[in-house]
Parts: C-alpha cells; sequence; structure tokens
C-alpha cells in the first residue's frame, strides 16, 4: 500500500462561481453540498477578497469533494490543489 490513501479534496480556482457552480451540477451531476459566502466584515479580518465564496460539491457515489473557490491568493482561475489522505503521516513524509 502507498503512503497516500485517498484523495479527500480537489480545490479548484474558478472567475465565474455561478457558471461553475451550473456547470458541475447540472451538466456532471455533482451535488451542491455547501455554498458559502463568508460576512464582509470577517473577510476583511481574514485577508479574503471581497466577494470571496466556496462551493463544495461531491459525487452522489461518494469519493472526493470538489471545491470551487475565488479566494485563494495564490491561484488564479484554473489551477487546482489536492488534498490526499493518509493512515501514516511518518511514511508519506519519509
Amino acid at each position: 500500500m502507498g503512503a497516500i490513501d485517498k484523495l479527500m479534496i480537489l480545490s479548484m480556482a474558478v472567475h465565474n462561481m455561478d457558471e461553475a457552480k451550473q456547470f458541475y451540477s447540472d451538466k456532471l451531476g455533482f451535488i451542491v453540498t455547501s455554498d458559502f459566502t463568508p460576512d464582509p466584515a470577517y473577510d476583511k479580518q481574514a485577508g479574503i477578497p471581497e466577494g470571496g465564496r466556496w462551493i463544495s460539491l461531491a459525487l452522489p457515489a461518494g469519493g472526493a469533494s470538489l471545491t470551487l473557490t475565488n479566494v485563494l491568493e495564490n491561484m488564479q482561475p484554473g489551477t487546482m490543489k489536492l488534498y490526499p489522505s493518509t493512515p501514516d503521516i511518518q511514511t508519506a513524509y519519509q
């Protein structure tokens, strides 16, 4: 068995949140599990750009979730981050 046992989240930066949400839910069959827009006061305190938003989606059969976002300052639209899982962090690190 490898050090990484599953992919938990795929986070993707997008430019148009509503368009991306519609595509992944209506066209590809993902289920919207959350659509979160922080309070503007929180945005300012946390350094999140105004209008920040996260949309989490899952496939009906389960597996890794997909998170669409427009708030990660080091991610341009179209880029992705993977969040893998491991039962043994030391082995994965080595």
